[in-house]
Formats: structure tokens, C-alpha cells, sequence
């Protein structure tokens, strides 16, 4: 497998996390103590959602975000315009 392809599954396994953060930040606070510890809890929230906001804009503007899928289309038109 080429960089690009180990690049596109670490970003994938990536924001997967930052949604299980996000998803068990609220499971763990209610599970735990209930309404009382839930905005102790909640802290992880906005800041995972930065997070992902910020990865996000990092990959749109150095045009990363689908740059595995474009690299391919482009072999393959290139491959395409040989023959």
C-alpha cells in the first residue's frame, strides 16, 4: 500500500476517535453521576469538536481533504489519455 492510502486510513481511524470522544464523553458523564458531573464532563465536547474543525480546514487548504481519491482519478486519466 502507497503512503497516500496509509495517509487516508490514519486521518479516517482519526476522526473516528474524535467522534467516539465526543459519543462517550456523554455515555461515561451520564452512566457515571448522572446530571450532576455532566458538565464537568463536557469540557472534552468543544474541544474535540475544534479539534475536528481544525483538521478539517488544515486538510481544505493544503487540498489533502480527497487528495488519495484525486491522486487516483488522475493516474487514471493520465493512463487513459496514453492509450
Amino acid at each position: 500500500m502507497n503512503n497516500s492510502g496509509n495517509e487516508s486510513i490514519l486521518k479516517c481511524f482519526k476522526m473516528l476517535s474524535f467522534v467516539t470522544i465526543i459519543i462517550g464523553t456523554f455515555v461515561i458523564s451520564i452512566v457515571g453521576d448522572g446530571d450532576a458531573d455532566l458538565a464537568k464532563h463536557l469540557i472534552m465536547v468543544p474541544l474535540t469538536l475544534n479539534l475536528v474543525i481544525l483538521e478539517i480546514t488544515a486538510d481544505v487548504l493544503q487540498h489533502s481533504f480527497f487528495h488519495p481519491i484525486q491522486r487516483e482519478r488522475g493516474k487514471t486519466d493520465e493512463t487513459s489519455k496514453i492509450n
